[in-house]
């Protein structure tokens, strides 16, 4: 009997490591970039901040991020970051801001405007 109580508590112990070790999901995100009332120039780089810390990068493309095959998927590797304000920097500008959602798609377009 200790036996099988002892294997059920590792196990049930186990277990729970396995459930915290699963990160989150990702938000994608993606929309036009406009550079002073114009689509932005291939390769700008487009940074995300969560918290003030960059969590994500990305280039543009064709007046886009995130489109085509340059899917831009913002990660949640500890599951903490829904409804978080997410902030967008073109070239270091602040461009926009949106909402994390858990494994959410948001059309987010960018504008620098000065």
């Amino acid at each position: 009997m200790k036996k099988i109580f002892t294997s059920i508590l590792l196990g049930m112990i186990l277990s729970s490591f396995f459930v915290f070790a699963i990160p989150g999901h990702p938000n994608w995100f993606w929309g036009e970039v406009l550079t002073y009332v114009k689509l932005a120039p291939d390769d700008l780089v487009v940074t995300v901040k969560i918290d003030d810390l960059v969590v994500a990068a990305t280039f543009t493309n064709e007046g886009t991020y995130g489109m085509g095959t340059r899917t831009f998927y913002v990660p949640d590797p500890n599951n903490d970051r829904s409804g978080k304000t997410v902030e967008f920097f073109v070239e270091d500008i602040l461009a926009g801001d949106g909402v994390f959602e858990t494994n959410g798609h948001t059309e987010l377009n960018l504008a620098v405007t000065g």
